[in-house]
């Protein structure tokens, strides 16, 4: 005769389930199967504040701000110019988006978008030169540019 309950598998110490709302512990029972919610304006508002940080280092010392990215090059008047614009515009986008959120203005979801699209720009940017940057770090500075971008767009598309 057939038993109609198959014994379950075996549990073993740290082993994770798989859950509609993220994975837990399987032996873990005193609480239901979820995560924490994610707070998507501390999200922008922090995202906000390392850009206000990159701005500013690019329009103080471009040279230095931008050796990781483009290299030794970052030291040419050329390379400064260029820097000192993208400064200007993170330190813009992101004191736009911490203005923004700070006074409730609907129009955050709008600027925390803007800078979505200006982390875009600059991983697209950065993919197309990427043979041509310094190897220690162009995986770092795609995938800092790309991820914030990722970011950015989930984060304004949730927040209330």
């Amino acid at each position: 005769m057939r038993d109609s309950n198959p014994r379950p598998p075996a549990r073993h110490a740290g082993a994770l389930a798989n859950c509609a709302n993220g994975p837990r512990e399987e032996d873990d029972t005193s609480r239901p199967c979820h995560t924490a919610p994610v707070d998507h304006r501390s999200i922008a508002r922090i995202t906000a504040a390392g850009r206000v940080a990159i701005g500013a280092a690019l329009l103080i010392a471009p040279r230095a701000a931008t050796r990781a990215w483009i290299g030794e090059s970052g030291g040419q008047p050329g390379a400064k110019l260029l820097a000192r614009g993208l400064g200007g515009r993170d330190l813009i986008l992101g004191l736009g988006v911490i203005n923004a959120l700070d006074r409730g203005d609907p129009r955050a979801q709008d600027w925390v978008r803007a800078s979505a699209l200006a982390d875009g720009a600059d991983a697209v940017g950065t993919a197309l030169a990427f043979r041509h940057l310094p190897r220690r770090s162009r995986f770092g500075v795609l995938l800092l540019a790309g991820g914030a971008a990722v970011v950015g767009f989930v984060a304004a598309d949730n927040l209330d």
